[in-house]
């Protein structure tokens, strides 16, 4: 009992500093919907109010590991406009299976997807499903652009690219890229440094 309280002392105490900043620049959800500013902040084109509304309602669910709230969200803002990428982007990442994942993605929601990113995270993750897809080269690609951006990570960025690459097969691409990785996630790349050395 006095660790879950301890735990849940912890919780707050890391999230009050996100909560006050939230205060302080305005309510981003008024009586259960998303202020305009909130939406515009997310890479949606839609003319569709309820699509925009629901991916965005989505996106926090996602955010706050309620992926089945998520997915009524994301498939309400499909509903509403079936050609919202962001909204099919979000519904896969709310899958609880690899079969419903694949049922729900497709290569043309993520080309879509990479094209209207507005930040590198949603690029990494785009990234990431194009790798869960064995889609490696356009994984690359959306790995790059996302360092490229303001918000991009080098070393983030470069560890995913060292793995996608020693997952295609390119061994020399995928060092030189691991061998960029600096900071914390260093040692991480090491290791598939060390895979590579092994793979022979």
């Amino acid at each position: 009992m006095a660790r879950a309280l301890l735990c849940a002392f912890a919780v707050l105490s890391l999230t009050a500093p996100l909560h006050n900043a939230l205060l302080a620049q305005g309510s981003v959800v008024q009586a259960g919907r998303p202020s305009e500013a909130s939406m515009a902040m997310l890479p949606m084109t839609s003319s569709s109010a309820a699509a925009k509304m629901h991916a965005m309602l989505g996106q926090r669910a996602l955010e706050t590991n309620h992926p089945l709230e998520a997915a009524q969200h994301f498939e309400q803002a499909i509903a509403a406009d079936s050609t919202l990428a962001f909204a099919r982007l979000g519904a896969a990442n709310a899958s609880t299976s690899f079969a419903e994942y694949d049922a729900k993605l497709s290569a043309a929601d993520l080309a879509t997807a990479m094209k209207i990113a507005a930040n590198g995270k949603a690029l990494m993750r785009i990234g990431d499903n194009y790798a869960a897809m064995g889609d490696y080269s356009n994984a690359v690609q959306a790995y790059k652009l996302a360092m490229a951006k303001p918000d991009g990570d080098a070393a983030l960025a470069n560890l995913h690219i060292g793995m996608a690459l020693a997952r295609a097969g390119d061994k020399a691409g995928a060092a030189a890229a691991l061998n960029a990785v600096t900071g914390p996630r260093a040692e991480i790349a090491k290791f598939w440094l060390t895979y590579l050395a092994q793979k022979g």
